[in-house]
């Protein structure tokens, strides 16, 4: 879930947690994501979408991808 750690982020990971989904908590704000990923079990990730690089780089298995951030 990118944006997870802020705005309606969190409250959407908690949600899908609930629902028994392994959440990976991907957020530019790196302290922010583990504190959200701490919360409901899940995984942090820290990466700026808006970096190419990055998004080449990143390897995450993932069935449901929720976009929340407003690059």
């Amino acid at each position: 879930m990118t944006g997870a750690a802020s705005s309606i982020g969190p409250a959407c990971a908690q949600r899908l947690a609930r629902a028994s989904a392994v959440v990976a908590v991907l957020d530019v704000n790196g302290d922010a994501a583990k504190d959200v990923a701490e919360k409901i079990g899940g995984e942090a990730l820290q990466a700026d979408l808006s970096d190419y690089e990055v998004l080449d780089s990143l390897r995450v298995e993932a069935d449901v991808v929720v976009h929340d951030t407003g690059l």
